[in-house]
């Protein structure tokens, strides 16, 4: 049925793009479906081309999983890590309300920014950037090495600004992964 088509193409746009995904966007990827008979190969790579998808304003804000993986990567920290160090993982993705194998439905966890952008859930972020730049302290990049790396020349000027006034670099690793920046996928 062609709303079978148009609602899958919905979903995957306002899970990999936006919350309210461009309509012509959905409009070519629910014409992809059709010519293709619904290949999930062809409508994602129309997703990638379409300009939509690549607005210079990052549109969705990281899930908690996302938040926490992302900031492991930057720091490149190894799953070898000690045995508490993990634990502590656990717990701050449990308190960000998104822990391992936790969701409550066969649906999954939600994938609006509503969900994962409120107060609360800001206050346990800021706890968990602090945790993981306490355990990367003996890193050999600096904050500044690390944002260059991640965004190249695209940060913000406002975060660079408070990354280079930080008191120590372990402050301005946790002021760029608390970062508009790094929020936002």
């Amino acid at each position: 049925h062609p709303a079978t088509g148009r609602f899958v193409c919905h979903k995957l746009a306002q899970h990999l793009v936006s919350d309210m995904p461009d309509e012509g966007l959905v409009d070519a990827m629910s014409a992809q479906w059709q010519q293709t008979n619904g290949n999930l190969g062809a409508v994602i790579r129309v997703l990638i081309a379409h300009d939509a998808s690549w607005r210079e304003e990052r549109q969705k804000f990281k899930t908690p999983r996302e938040f926490v993986i992302s900031t492991l990567r930057a720091l490149e920290i190894q799953e070898d890590s000690p045995p508490r160090f993990l634990r502590q993982l656990h717990r701050h993705l449990r308190d960000m309300g998104q822990a391992p194998f936790g969701s409550g439905s066969p649906a999954g966890y939600p994938i609006s920014n509503r969900h994962w952008d409120g107060a609360d859930a800001l206050m346990k972020r800021i706890d968990w950037a602090n945790t993981v730049v306490a355990v990367s302290a003996q890193s050999n990049k600096s904050a500044l090495e690390i944002s260059s790396r991640l965004f190249s020349t695209q940060l913000d000027g406002a975060t660079r600004q408070a990354m280079e006034r930080a008191e120590t670099d372990r402050q301005a690793r946790a002021l760029l992964f608390l970062s508009p920046d790094f929020q936002r996928r």
